[in-house]
């Protein structure tokens, strides 16, 4: 039996999962306060975090990323993260969105825009 400590270990980066992985990465942009954000069960089957249901389903389309809590020992179990600098993590987002697929296409033809300037 592995334990959740174990599989904490075994977790790969964003990073390492993409070159696993060449498909566009799927960005998960969140609050870290709203990393743990619960979920109606009745919605999502037996899912009860929203990060499994953004899992579960953007692997689909590729590998889904996201920037690690600073200051976290080990990722949590779930979506792959890299550690960034505190001053580096919009840098290092907006490498990723610049290849990711949109999460809409607006009627311009372009692709979404996200304002990271905050």
């Amino acid at each position: 039996m592995t334990t959740p400590l174990a599989k904490q270990h075994a977790i790969l980066s964003a990073n390492q999962l993409q070159r696993l992985d060449d498909r566009p990465p799927v960005v998960h942009l969140r609050s870290f306060a709203e990393e743990r954000l619960q979920i109606s069960k009745a919605l999502f089957e037996d899912k009860s975090l929203l990060e499994e249901v953004i899992l579960d389903n953007g692997m689909l389309v590729g590998p889904v990323v996201a920037i690690g809590q600073p200051g976290d020992l080990l990722p949590p179990l779930g979506v792959a993260r890299d550690s960034v600098p505190a001053e580096a993590w919009k840098v290092h987002v907006t490498r990723w969105i610049h290849v990711s697929p949109s999460p809409r296409q607006p009627k311009t033809g372009g692709l979404a825009a996200f304002d990271l300037r905050r």
